[in-house]
C-alpha cells in the first residue's frame, strides 16, 4: 500500500467522497440453490470507497450478499451525510 506524500504540518484530513460500488452475479439455472430461509438466484456484494482531501482512498466489503441493494443504499447515503466535510481518522490495514 502506498499513500500519499504528507506535508508535515498537522492540519486536518476532510473526508471529500462515500461511494457505494454494489457488484451482483446472477445464477445459471444449476448454480441456484435452496436453503429453508428461500432460493438463492444470485449474490451481490457491496463495497464503499471513502476518499479524503489529501487523496487518500480506503475501500470496504460491507453486507452478506442477499438483501444489499435494499438495506445499504439508504444507510449509507445517510451516513455519508454525516461524514462528508468531517476530519477523517486514517488507518489502514494491509
Amino acid at each position: 500500500m502506498v499513500l500519499p506524500e504528507r506535508s508535515s504540518d498537522t492540519s486536518e484530513v476532510i473526508v471529500t467522497e462515500c461511494e457505494l460500488l454494489l457488484i451482483s452475479y446472477r445464477y445459471r439455472p444449476e448454480e441456484v440453490w435452496e436453503w429453508p430461509g428461500g432460493v438463492y438466484r444470485g449474490w451481490t456484494t457491496a463495497f464503499l470507497r471513502v476518499a479524503s482531501d489529501d487523496g487518500c482512498e480506503g475501500i470496504g466489503e460491507i453486507g452478506d450478499g442477499l438483501n444489499v441493494h435494499e438495506t445499504l443504499r439508504p444507510i449509507v447515503e445517510r451516513l455519508a451525510r454525516e461524514v462528508v466535510g468531517s476530519r477523517a481518522r486514517p488507518r489502514a490495514i494491509v
